[in-house]
C-alpha cells in the first residue's frame, strides 16, 4: 500500500502569499508552485478558488514575470540584438 505524502495545512500569511507570487513570477507551473509551497495541486486549486488574496497573488506573480521578460526582450531589441 503506497504511503500518502502528508502536507501541512497551508496558512495564508504574508510570507506564503509572497512565496506564491514569486514562484508564479518565475514562470513556474501550478504544479511547481504547489511544490514550492509544500502542498498538492488539488490544494492549490482549492485555495485559489476559496481565497481571493491567494488567487490574486498568483495572477499578480504571473503578470509580473511576463512583464519582466517582455521588458528585457524590448531592451535587448532596442540595443540592436535580434
Amino acid at each position: 500500500m503506497p504511503i500518502r505524502k502528508q502536507h501541512q495545512r497551508l496558512k495564508l500569511t504574508k510570507e506564503v502569499l509572497q512565496a506564491a507570487e514569486d514562484a508564479a513570477a518565475r514562470g513556474l507551473s501550478d504544479v511547481q508552485v504547489a511544490e514550492v509551497l509544500g502542498i498538492s495541486r488539488a490544494t492549490l486549486d482549492r485555495r485559489k478558488r476559496d481565497d481571493e488574496a491567494f488567487e490574486t497573488a498568483i495572477k499578480k506573480g504571473k503578470a509580473r514575470g511576463i512583464q519582466e521578460v517582455s521588458n528585457m526582450l524590448f531592451e535587448t531589441a532596442l540595443q540592436g540584438s535580434v
